[in-house]
């Protein structure tokens, strides 16, 4: 009976060193598709923010600063 537990403690030792590789690929490839769109929108959208700051008066790099962070 001891013999069972320790070699399935083997197998399940052995199978769960794959899983954590192939969650840390699928995070990784997750990651490198999901990034560089939040990024290109962020990039398009701050035109857009500063035209909105500029037509509400605040007017100015500092103030636009201020606003933004």
């Amino acid at each position: 009976m001891s013999l069972f537990f320790i070699l399935s403690g083997f197998v399940l030792a052995l199978q769960s060193e794959k899983i954590l590789a192939d969650i840390r690929r699928y995070y990784f490839g997750r990651f490198t598709r999901i990034y560089p769109v939040y990024f290109v929108t962020a990039v398009a959208t701050i035109p857009f923010l500063i035209t909105s700051i500029e037509a509400s008066n605040l007017g100015g790099v500092r103030q636009a600063a201020q606003y933004l962070f």
